[in-house]
C-alpha cells in the first residue's frame, strides 16, 4: 500500500481517499502535515516496516514564517491529537469532500 523514498510516499487512490482519509485540511502553511499521514497511515497498517536502506536527512532550507508561508500554532495540538485519536480523525476524514478550496474540509476536532 504505501512505500517512502527520498522524502516521499505513495499510495493507491483506494487506500488513500477511502481508508486513510486523503489530507488532513486542518493544517495549513509549515509543519506536521507528514507526522498527521503517518500515524493515521502506521495505525491503519499496523506499523510501517522499514526499508533497509541508508538513512540520509533530507535537508531543509531555513525561512521565515511570513504570509506566503504562516506557521500554524496550532499544528502541534493537531498533531497530538490525531496521535491519540487516530480511528476517530480517520472516520471523520472520510465522511467530508476533499479539495474545495472554497469550503476547506476542516473538521472539528475539539483543540
Amino acid at each position: 500500500y504505501i512505500s517512502s523514498t527520498g522524502g516521499t510516499w505513495f499510495a493507491n487512490k483506494n487506500f488513500y481517499f477511502n481508508q486513510l482519509g486523503g489530507m488532513n485540511e486542518n493544517y495549513f502553511g509549515y509543519g506536521c502535515e507528514d507526522g498527521d499521514m503517518w500515524s493515521r497511515a502506521s495505525y491503519l497498517l499496523n506499523g510501517i516496516p522499514e526499508m533497509n536502506y541508508p538513512l540520509t536527512h533530507q535537508y531543509h532550507h531555513w525561512h521565515e514564517a511570513n504570509g506566503a508561508n504562516p506557521l500554524n500554532p496550532d499544528r502541534a495540538k493537531l498533531l497530538n491529537y490525531t496521535k491519540n485519536h487516530t480511528k476517530e480523525v480517520i472516520e471523520k476524514l472520510k465522511q467530508i469532500k476533499l479539495g474545495n478550496s472554497n469550503f476547506p474540509t476542516l473538521i472539528n476536532i475539539g483543540i
